[in-house]
């Protein structure tokens, strides 16, 4: 009864893709239930994963990372009961791969390519992740062939099956006025009718004392949503209005800024070829001196590699001047 007004309030203060998650999300705890998640699924993890309440993946959790694992976790249950290989996300994986991954393998099992991006999983709850996990948990079942039994009325007695009556029936009922008092009633619901008119003992002031009480604490304020698109829509006519207003006052001043940047950008031209014409000497006589400066570059470079090879010539020489020095030096001593 709680989760029930809870979900009532939900719908009632979300926006509409929240409010259509929290439809999903409710009938996909159910359907998880005939899978047997909690005894199945809520074991693969130490500690177990608690049970889903039927808005944990409508609305955002505290803790968003847990929120996601959760939701990745499941869809790899799910694919594993399909027979599709995926693998079991882990706390350090990037979220990326992830919901790419969970989208791709959508496509091979032959789902359609959702309308959101795949980063829309990232957040872990939502009209996206409620919708990929009631389509797997669908497939799951229908490749199990499960099928759900027609329900089991109980037996009402007395009472009238409106769904069996024909529309134009059920219209001479309401409109027909019954000849006698009480005589309709007294055919259709003979053991609720009693003698006597039943009267209540509640003080009127005292109920309409606790009304106003209790008003102010019903009421539903209604947040503008600044997603809502007849949000945006209404600005953009008050914005385009404005605009229009403020243009027609404000053109004669635009027109005289344009006519000064035009006459503006024509003195920046003609200044331009100017000053082009009289550097251009001056680029021509660069050209030339750069020019000559990297062939007397080349010239010095080749200078220098010969100098070098000069000197490796020339210290070769004298280490061979020496070693005959040497050699003499020996001759000249055995001779004595």
């Amino acid at each position: 009864m709680i989760e029930a007004l809870i979900g009532v309030f939900l719908v009632f203060s979300l926006g509409q893709s929240d409010a259509k998650a929290i439809v999903i999300n409710e009938l996909l705890v159910d359907k998880l239930k005939l899978l047997k998640y909690d005894h199945i699924f809520c074991q693969t993890r130490t500690p177990p994963w608690e049970r889903l309440h039927r808005f944990y993946f409508a609305v955002s959790s505290p803790n968003r990372n847990d929120q996601f694992m959760y939701f990745a976790s499941l869809v790899a249950w799910l694919y594993s009961l399909i027979g599709v290989p995926f693998p079991a996300p882990s706390d350090n994986d990037d979220l990326n791969p992830i919901c790419s991954n969970i989208v791709l393998q959508l496509r091979e099992v032959g789902f359609a390519p959702p309308s959101w991006s795949p980063s829309k999983l990232k957040q872990g709850h939502g009209d996206a992740v409620c919708s990929v996990l009631d389509s797997l948990v669908d497939l799951v079942l229908e490749i199990k062939n499960f099928q759900f039994a027609v329900p089991m009325y109980t037996d009402l007695g007395k009472a009238i099956v409106v769904d069996e009556i024909g529309s134009e029936a059920a219209d001479e009922l309401c409109v027909s006025k019954p000849s006698k008092p009480n005589e309709a009633a007294s055919s259709v619901f003979p053991d609720l009718l009693t003698e006597s008119t039943s009267t209540s003992k509640i003080d009127p002031n005292h109920w309409k004392m606790d009304l106003e009480r209790l008003a102010p604490q019903l009421s539903l304020p209604l947040v503008p949503d600044g997603k809502e698109w007849r949000t945006h829509l209404e600005q953009a006519q008050q914005l385009h209005a404005g605009i229009s207003k403020q243009l027609v006052s404000n053109n004669a001043e635009l027109e005289r800024v344009e006519g000064n940047i035009s006459s503006t950008l024509e003195k920046l031209q003609s200044r331009e070829k100017f000053i082009n014409s009289q550097i251009e000497p001056l680029t021509t006589e660069y050209s030339a001196v750069k020019r000559r400066l990297s062939e007397a570059q080349q010239k010095y470079g080749n200078s220098l590699d010969n100098v070098t090879e000069l000197t490796n010539e020339i210290a070769h020489i004298s280490e061979q001047i020496e070693q005959v020095k040497f050699h003499v030096l020996e001759l000249s001593t055995f001779s004595k």
